[in-house]
């Protein structure tokens, strides 16, 4: 389950990350960004969907799932703030 997490707590910040960049390439403009990031939001997203409904399916109870729970949050909230800062230092 510890490794599962792992690979779900990198995909969501892959996710979160690219999400969060979307977000700033539309505010700011930026439109040669918006396909290439889309596309790759597409296949983070469908593999943290896949991954937490395997997981929910194989653990049984809710109260199992708790290292997933905690890298999907840490993963996603990390990913946010980094896509924050690079996108803002590196394309302003």
């Amino acid at each position: 389950m510890l490794d599962e997490a792992i690979i779900v707590f990198c995909a969501n910040f892959g996710f979160i990350f690219l999400k969060a960049w979307q977000q700033r390439n539309v505010a700011f403009m930026h439109y040669v960004w918006v396909l290439p990031t889309s596309f790759f939001m597409a296949i983070a997203e469908i593999y943290v969907v896949a991954a937490v409904a395997v997981q929910a399916y194989e653990a049984g109870s809710f109260l199992s799932m708790w290292p997933l729970v905690l890298a999907v949050a840490l993963g996603g909230g990390l990913g946010c703030l980094c896509s924050m800062y690079l996108h803002h230092r590196y394309l302003r």
